[in-house]
């Protein structure tokens, strides 16, 4: 009966604790049931207790950027799932969840951030978008994943990168090729008005194989006859690669 009782009185107590934690201490245990990979705990928390899913550290992220860490499915699902967790809440340098889970390469995170709608063209502190960092990673199908949703292509950070320079200097002929192919044809013909950077970008797609892309660049003025750093003709590489396609 003694051991009831003490089991009894404890509930009570860590219920007592608990709604005192939400109403005064801003749901910290939320946090710390993340930071220890707890779903349950957290589950309970949102649940039973109304828990602050936005509740802040001192770096002003809320518990889904940890959750994002976890790798965990559950973990980042359930505070999303009670529509109580903000996906658009920006932290002490503006980054979003989703562009959080991009720069720090959690890649595996972001489809499953997406299905939660987040905004896209968000920039954080260095005026870098989701997509902005997904060319720096150089992931392709991320890349066309987040073009086809609508990311803006034009705007550069503050180093005056946009994400069409950037591809560039990534010597990523296959994410400039989908940028080009994406962009409308006044936005192509500016992106395009370099010469040099025209011609460069003809001897990656053709090096990569990519017909469509050294077909829109010859459509707008690039070179045929453009030598690679080798000095070997844009056929000669071609030819090199069977290639019959662009021969």
């Amino acid at each position: 009966m003694l051991a009831c009782l003490n089991q009894a009185t404890n509930a009570l107590l860590l219920e007592y604790l608990f709604k005192f934690n939400v109403r005064r201490q801003r749901s910290s245990a939320l946090l710390w049931g993340v930071l220890r990979g707890d779903s349950e705990f957290v589950g309970m928390m949102l649940r039973n207790y109304r828990a602050d899913a936005n509740t802040t550290d001192d770096e002003y992220r809320t518990p889904i950027f940890y959750e994002i860490l976890t790798k965990n499915e559950t973990m980042i699902r359930t505070p999303l799932f009670e529509q109580r967790a903000s996906i658009n809440w920006q932290d002490h340098r503006r980054q979003t969840p989703l562009i959080y889970a991009i720069e720090k390469n959690l890649l595996s995170t972001t489809s499953l951030l997406l299905d939660f709608d987040p905004s896209l063209n968000i920039r954080d502190a260095k005026k870098r978008s989701a997509f902005w960092y997904a060319i720096a990673r150089c992931d392709e199908s991320l890349v066309q994943v987040l073009l086809e949703r609508g990311s803006d292509i034009r705007t550069p950070d503050y180093k005056q990168f946009s994400p069409f320079r950037l591809a560039v200097a990534k010597k990523a002929p296959r994410i400039t090729g989908l940028l080009l192919l994406h962009s409308d044809p006044n936005l192509r013909m500016t992106l395009l008005e370099n010469v040099t950077i025209k011609n460069s970008l003809l001897c990656q797609a053709v090096q990569a194989s990519l017909q469509d892309f050294v077909a829109l660049l010859i459509a707008h003025g690039a070179d045929p006859s453009s030598r690679n750093r080798d000095g070997r003709t844009l056929l000669h590489q071609a030819t090199e690669n069977s290639d019959s396609g662009i021969v």
